[in-house]
């Protein structure tokens, strides 16, 4: 028989674990929690603002535990991340085959990889240099020419690979 003292989560740990787990592969979800004798809280940051009023609805706004109470507070991000703004933008548009964020060291100098269906396109620019007036281009010099409100800091835009092998 084990002799050592048992140790058991309290059950707003619990609810913790079980919401992170929850949200373990959503990159625009990080949940945090405080659970000191003053105050005991789970907060949930989502960058997406339309997740965010989603899950506002949808998560109760405090748990009990007995005498026990936890808020859960859903925090928006203050200001959306491109990569956030892009995945709205495009959302049905199979232009964009995704959007990949690659952490540096630390969680610092993130850069930001929207890579875009890598195919040729073809629109009327009254272009002198070919017989029908077409310019031809890919997809990614499109959305680069383009999608310049947001600032070029820590964004690369690219055409998604090609993976011939597994065709």
């Amino acid at each position: 028989m084990n002799t050592e003292t048992m140790k058991l989560s309290a059950p707003w740990e619990g609810l913790k674990r079980k919401l992170a787990a929850l949200f373990a592969q959503d990159s625009e979800v990080t949940v945090e929690a405080t659970f000191t004798a003053e105050e005991r809280h789970i907060d949930i940051r989502v960058e997406n603002p339309a997740k965010a009023e989603a899950l506002g609805y949808l998560l109760p706004t405090e748990v009990e535990f007995g005498n026990v109470k936890v808020a859960i507070n859903v925090i928006p991000a203050n200001k959306p991340t491109v990569a956030s703004l892009l995945r709205t933008a495009f959302a049905g548009n199979p232009a964009l085959k995704g959007v990949t964020v690659v952490k540096g060291a630390f969680d610092t100098n993130a850069v930001t990889y929207a890579e875009f269906e890598p195919r040729a396109v073809q629109y009327w620019n009254d272009d002198l240099s070919n017989p029908h007036g077409v310019t031809t281009t890919l997809m990614e010099t499109l959305a680069a020419d383009v999608l310049t409100g947001f600032g070029a800091e820590g964004v690369t835009i690219t055409s998604a690979y090609i993976d011939k092998e597994n065709e």
